[in-house]
């Protein structure tokens, strides 16, 4: 029988495809975010069900991860406020400018808006712990939505005549204005904390009522 020889270079423009053919497996937004966050792109392949170019089902899947790899995103982000960095990715974030879907672009405004109003939680965190507590605190994994547990929750009440709930602005927090004053909690979870600063300008401006 004679043999099939491949050559090196046969062997490497192989190889070159196939990391092609993994690489274009995500959207380019997908991709694209989680090289601002400075992930590997499979840690945030939830962002998929935000695709417009794939099936349903296939975007219930990708769903079904989002879950679990949100941890992968609030680990990234304590990172990125340790290097210093925060602002920087916000700008990023900011001045994305490619094509996305309605549902890839709401997701990266929610997202900026959810930064601002976690920094000064996790810079308070921060500048009160030494290098080994924040690594550990780091280490911990939780995801973002509950990076405000160092604020006071307020106690879960019933709903006054005045007050309202927003539930579908997006996927991880609620929110609520009463008596005048605006509120977040992470969804489906009534531990309701007043917005402050750009948060609450945020809230304010985008979200319904």
């Amino acid at each position: 029988m004679k043999k099939f020889v491949i050559t090196e270079e046969e062997k490497r423009r192989i190889l070159n495809l196939y990391e092609q053919t993994e690489t274009l497996k995500y959207s380019q937004f997908t991709q694209d975010f989680a090289s601002m966050i400075g992930v590997p792109v499979d840690q945030v392949s939830w962002l998929e069900a935000l695709n417009d170019n794939i099936d349903q089902n296939t975007k219930k899947q990708y769903f079904d991860l989002s879950k679990n790899q949100s941890k992968n995103i609030g680990f990234a982000i304590s990172k990125i406020i340790r290097s210093n960095k925060f602002d920087e990715v916000i700008r990023q974030m900011e001045s994305y400018s490619k094509p996305m879907s309605k549902d890839q672009k709401s997701m990266l405004d929610n997202f900026v808006d959810d930064l601002k109003m976690i920094k000064p939680v996790y810079q308070k965190k921060m500048n009160s712990m030494s290098q080994d507590e924040w690594d550990k605190f780091s280490q911990s994994n939780f995801p973002v939505d509950d990076s405000f547990s160092s604020e006071t929750p307020q106690p879960t009440t019933t709903p006054s005549s005045d007050e309202k709930i927003n539930t579908d602005h997006d996927r991880s927090y609620d929110y609520k204005l009463s008596g005048g004053k605006y509120y977040y909690t992470t969804k489906g979870q009534n531990n309701w904390v007043e917005a402050k600063g750009k948060g609450l300008e945020a809230i304010k401006s985008k979200v319904k009522f």
